[in-house]
């Protein structure tokens, strides 16, 4: 399951962390807030370092300018060495590539068979689950081998359809 900057927390810092997520969606936030600024500082002391390093150099499009002021103002106050920064950043490294590796897995061979043979609506539900787990080319497979399989018996039975019609199945 992907990670996102909201897990975890409450409506009201879930809005602050993305106020674009569709859980922010409908609630108004007032930027000058002085209680939300210590939101800010108490959401990013609950970081850890790779996470406020993931933050202020990956993910600085999902935050608001002053969530980013108080991600880079708490990673100044720990004071992490170079190397400790290299550590993390080493780490976010190791999960973008496994993340890419998980987003790349076909799907295996008896579920593209049952997608083809048995397709069914609740194979959408199929894919859109192995969407939000990360596996990409999975989803893509379901929807494919689905629409072949629906393809596949469209053509058969107007192909049966056809021949009674012309008196050739007896």
């Amino acid at each position: 399951m992907q990670d996102s900057p909201t897990r975890g927390l409450s409506t009201e810092a879930a809005n602050v962390a993305a106020p674009h997520s569709p859980r922010a969606v409908g609630m108004k936030i007032n930027r000058g807030d002085l209680k939300m600024k210590s939101n800010f500082a108490e959401l990013m002391a609950q970081r850890t370092d790779a996470e406020l390093i993931e933050i202020v150099s990956r993910k600085s499009a999902d935050y608001l300018p002053e969530a980013l002021a108080e991600a880079q103002a708490e990673l100044n106050k720990r004071k992490l060495s170079l190397d400790q920064k290299e550590l993390a950043n080493k780490s976010l490294d190791d999960i973008d590539a496994a993340n890419r590796a998980k987003a790349s897995i076909p799907l295996e061979l008896r579920w593209k068979l049952r997608a083809f043979f048995i397709p069914k609506p609740s194979n959408l539900l199929i894919a859109k689950t192995f969407k939000a787990e990360g596996h990409l080319k999975k989803h893509d497979d379901v929807i494919k081998w689905s629409s072949l399989g629906g393809c596949f018996y469209i053509v058969l039975f107007s192909l049966l359809f056809l021949l009674g019609k012309l008196g050739l199945l007896k």
